[in-house]
């Protein structure tokens, strides 16, 4: 089960068994655009991210943000969000020994290192997973599906394994099971983004019932020592 706090604001809050979660929201219009312009820069160029990836998916393109303007934006607004999740879990401070050591005087910053768009086509899919850095989030750009009609393929006869499609999560919850927590994103999760600790196990299984591209970008945000406080965003 997955357990959803209020909406508050305009993002959602998600919480596994296992104290952590994922935090989703649809994003601004000014930061989405920006987004989608660097989508277009990933397009033209094609610069095959595949070859450090998991995914079975024979278009996935680095992304390279070289406008440092357009980087500062979207991460500040990533800083935001991760923020926002900090508050509720407290996963930086959870992670212990994990995180890296400061020296007096040092703080830590979350940059965006690692972005690319994923062009995902029918039959597709990304097996389980998880990422490096500390956060990783999602966006969703095109679902060129309906979920009721890949539901109700021939495919899926177990009303209650409904997976085609889908963005999915495992989770352990404290019995020893490792357990799903499915995502139905359809096409009124387009311009959502969904962030996350990047440890966290998640798959993407395929769909059978569209010839165009379902499109997503992701990427991973690191933690990064800088010598002079930085702001804080939790």
């Amino acid at each position: 089960m997955v357990k959803q706090d209020l909406e508050i604001d305009s993002y959602r809050m998600y919480e596994f068994s296992n104290n952590i979660g994922y935090i989703d929201e649809k994003i601004p219009d000014d930061v989405y655009k920006t987004i989608l312009d660097e989508i277009d820069i990933s397009f033209r160029e094609k610069h095959p991210h595949n070859t450090k990836l998991v995914g079975n998916i024979e278009e996935q393109y680095y992304m390279p943000w070289r406008d440092n303007l357009k980087l500062f934006k979207v991460e500040n607004y990533l800083r935001g969000l991760a923020g926002i999740y900090e508050k509720k879990f407290n996963y930086t401070q959870s992670m212990g020994n994990q995180t890296m050591s400061l020296n007096e005087g040092m703080s830590f910053d979350l940059r965006l290192r690692n972005c690319w768009v994923n062009y995902m086509k029918k039959y597709e899919f990304n097996p389980l997973h998880n990422h490096s850095g500390l956060y990783s989030f999602v966006i969703f750009v095109k679902i060129p599906y309906n979920l009721k009609d890949e539901f109700n393929s021939l495919r899926t006869r177990n009303p209650k394994q409904k997976f085609p499609g889908c963005f999915t999560f495992y989770c352990g919850n404290g019995l020893g099971e490792f357990v799903p927590h499915v995502i139905e994103a359809d096409k009124e999760w387009e311009q959502v983004i969904i962030m996350f600790p990047s440890v966290t196990q998640h798959c993407v299984y395929p769909f059978y019932t569209s010839d165009d591209y379902r499109i997503t970008v992701s990427g991973n945000l690191y933690l990064n020592p800088v010598s002079k406080p930085a702001v804080s965003y939790y």
